[in-house]
């Protein structure tokens, strides 16, 4: 008789198996318990062989797409999540990786900024630890993107937030140095990143409880920091790659139930052509947008159209700017503002640009320009919150960020 025959082996139970006996025990945690039902199926079709973990990125993805548009998560859930990630860390990285996969996912979902930008930093660590060198590089420049858009936008200690943002850029070069990688921060998996830069898209737009532009806008400021990266850093010419990624979106037009989000994602990359100052790049994006739109009135058509007309105006071109603002139908802006924030938001751009338009051509304009614009411009406002805690509170606040910013350089632009 063998000296361990005597005893008697009992199923073997996984970190975070032991973590969802723990928090399931806790009503009140069934969002926690759900994602970690979750991630305890996930991880058992994670295997190791000779070149190391495989998982199939469909299952993944879908995972993280089900934790991304699954029920809330408060802050405090987040908490105990990342406490039962800790402690399957100490057991298995594996088990780690897959339950951060899945709580950054819901994060980015549904929590308001810092909480995602933490979760991001987590998720980068736990990577590491399972040698999931790609998803290191993606979570690092989450985080990136994360801080360079809260300080464009907020009143922080921005001396701060770049010390910070340096810090995760060195993280990224001592691993990518370390493995032998060659990618930078922000550069695509592939060659083009057309796909990729459109799938990112996608991934933060939210297609829950925000609808609308103003639930593009996080998505915007995103993209345009991957295309500021590929012109300056990469020197490749960012035209190509976005009407690669309009025409991927324009082939959804034909299905109903894509087709409103996909004028979303176009919407998108023009106003990222925008930000990054490519004029004529964005006019052609509003154009084809403006074809795929069948309702004039919509808020998407009047974004298309006002936004194309600022375009044409900083690209040189009053002329053009005013031919396209003609097609606005303004009494009817006007006074769906008074009804819809996103309309009183276009209703603002418009005036702006207007003005803008009006001066450079020479033509009288109005002395209280900024007084007009309080109207729409505190229709707006009311929905911004100083100290956003949530992910719809962090969407309004940046939506409404951006909308003064662009409303200044409109109204700048005029004297240009």
């Amino acid at each position: 008789m063998s000296d361990l025959e005597f005893i008697e082996f009992g199923e073997f139970i996984s970190p975070l198996e032991r973590a969802a006996r723990q928090y399931r025990t806790q009503p009140a945690n069934e969002a926690v318990a759900n994602l970690l039902k979750e991630a305890i199926a996930l991880s058992a079709t994670l295997e190791r062989g000779d070149s190391g973990a495989s998982l199939d990125p469909n299952l993944l993805e879908q995972a993280r797409e089900t934790a991304r548009r699954g029920e809330a998560i408060t802050p405090e859930q987040i908490q105990l999540l990342y406490a039962a990630a800790d402690e399957a860390g100490e057991e298995s990285y594996q088990d780690q990786y897959v339950l951060m996969e899945l709580v950054q996912a819901a994060a980015s979902g549904c929590a308001a900024i810092e909480t995602r930008n933490e979760s991001s930093g987590r998720l980068a660590i736990a990577a590491k630890g399972f040698q999931q060198w790609e998803r290191v590089r993606q979570a690092y420049a989450d985080v990136v993107e994360g801080l360079e858009t809260t300080s464009r936008f907020f009143r922080v200690d921005r001396q701060k937030y770049a010390e910070v943002e340096d810090r995760y850029r060195r993280r990224w070069d001592e691993v990518r140095e370390r493995t032998g990688g060659t990618r930078a921060l922000f550069d695509p998996a592939g060659e083009s990143p057309d796909l990729e830069w459109a799938r990112l898209v996608e991934w933060n737009s939210d297609l829950g409880p925000n609808q609308g532009l103003l639930a593009q806008v996080d998505a915007t400021i995103r993209l345009a920091i991957r295309l500021e990266h590929w012109r300056d850093n990469k020197g490749e010419p960012v035209g190509p790659v976005v009407e690669r990624m309009v025409a991927h979106w324009e082939g959804a037009q034909a299905d109903e139930e894509t087709a409103f989000d996909a004028q979303r994602f176009m919407a998108t990359a023009g106003d990222a052509a925008v930000e990054i100052g490519d004029w004529e790049l964005g006019a052609l994006v509003f154009a084809r947008l403006l074809k795929c739109t069948s309702y004039p009135e919509h808020p998407i058509a009047f974004h298309a159209t006002v936004q194309k007309a600022l375009c044409h105006l900083m690209a040189g071109d009053p002329r053009a700017c005013r031919a396209q603002l003609s097609t606005v139908p303004r009494a009817k802006m006007e006074s769906l503002s008074e009804m819809i924030v996103t309309v009183a938001s276009e209703f603002a751009r418009y005036l702006a640009v207007e003005h803008a338009c009006r001066k450079r051509l020479g033509e009288p304009v109005p002395e209280n320009i900024r007084e007009r614009l309080r109207g729409p411009l505190g229709t707006v406002a009311a929905i911004a919150r100083r100290n956003p805690e949530t992910r719809t509170e962090y969407l309004r606040s940046l939506y409404c960020a951006v909308l003064f910013r662009d409303v200044d350089a409109a109204l700048a632009g005029a004297a240009s």
